[in-house]
């Protein structure tokens, strides 16, 4: 039995699809920076001060300083960003990386998808840690698995790549591309971004942050692991996206299949259900969205034998069509049920095959 292979044929066809969401509880998506925060309270423990100091510039100097042995400044760690250069300047925005969302949608993937007892089939071990004779019948097993291709770890794979990690000898190597790539971008045209910690909104007084989102100053306290009740002292704090922002997820498919569309109605139903959250959640249901808009265009090369029942449908063409491609490629919007019916199990049978 052969292994199937991801672009054994090339690239007949494309599928781009883009939500917008709407974040209905906040969402964390923590980095390894550290801002200092300071309480404007007699009892700094409680951390129910009315007016806060925030500082990014120079935070680890605030940290390390004290009055009378009391530490003023407690580490707030920072949601994530990343840098963008324009022109000669550098600025520094927050960002929802799209390693995450991937994560979680491939996650949601295998959960749903793979038996409990073969996820983790395709995660191997540090080498130094098994046998030899368990890499290979794992190995042995994986490969198993893609030959059978009622199984869905071969769909799951081919979609996010697959990176296996085996040695020279095998004549079917585990490694590819995927066929998905996504993009995230913040799409929060609201001109005030606060930051807000006890309902109460803090001035934004340092330059040098990102003041691209509104924000939520999140706290919890430690518990004592023998008591089980709150530890004295030691608060943690961290930033979070707070709610009722927007974020849009853009997918780019090559050659989509039918699998791939079961998935978006999966992620669609988890999403709006409230079962696939994103960032780092904590079992506290932090990350829920909804999906507010969805659009979808599909471009099909003319050398397939699915252009012509494309054209022949009428649906309006994309509206971002890129004229360099028209005489190759056939392209139209279409409503997420409709792709169903265009028929793509036939995308990758060339015009003039047997």
């Amino acid at each position: 039995m052969s292994l199937p292979i991801p672009f054994e044929k090339g690239v007949l066809g494309v599928l781009n699809a883009e939500w917008r969401l709407k974040l209905e509880t906040p969402l964390i998506i923590r980095n390894e920076s550290k801002a200092a925060i300071k309480l404007q309270s007699e009892d700094q423990t409680k951390g129910r001060g009315t007016e806060l100091e925030i500082v990014w510039l120079n935070s680890e100097e605030k940290l390390s300083s004290n009055t009378k042995g009391k530490k003023l400044y407690s580490e707030l760690a920072d949601f994530n960003y990343n840098f963008e250069v324009n022109g000669n300047r550098l600025r520094v925005e927050y960002s929802i990386p799209a390693s995450s969302i991937r994560g979680s949608l491939r996650n949601s993937a295998i959960r749903r998808w793979i038996a409990p007892d073969y996820r983790n089939i395709f995660t191997l071990r540090k080498k130094d840690e098994i046998p030899k004779e368990e890499i290979e019948k794992q190995i042995m097993q994986a490969v198993k698995l893609l030959e059978d291709k009622k199984n869905a770890w071969f769909d799951i794979l081919s979609l996010f790549g697959n990176a296996f990690d085996i040695d020279s000898k095998h004549d079917h190597p585990l490694t590819w591309a995927g066929r998905l790539k996504i993009n995230v971008s913040l799409d929060n045209d609201t001109p005030d971004k606060e930051i807000t910690y006890c309902g109460k909104k803090v001035e934004r007084t340092d330059a040098h942050a990102p003041q691209n989102i509104s924000l939520n100053i999140a706290n919890r306290g430690p518990i004592d692991p023998v008591t089980m009740g709150a530890r004295s002292g030691g608060l943690h704090f961290w930033l979070e996206m707070s709610e009722g922002q927007f974020f849009r997820i853009k997918f780019h498919i090559l050659n989509p299949k039918l699998n791939d569309l079961e998935l978006l109605d999966l992620w669609t139903d988890e999403i709006n259900e409230g079962f696939l959250c994103f960032g780092a959640s904590g079992g506290e249901n932090n990350g829920r969205a909804s999906i507010v808009e969805e659009n979808y265009e599909l471009f099909v090369s003319r050398a397939s034998m699915l252009s012509t029942k494309i054209e022949d449908l009428g649906h309006p063409k994309p509206s971002r069509s890129d004229l360099l491609l028209d005489d190759i490629w056939v392209g139209a919007k279409l409503p997420r049920n409709d792709l169903k019916t265009v028929g793509l199990e036939n995308l990758l049978i060339l015009k003039g095959d047997n």
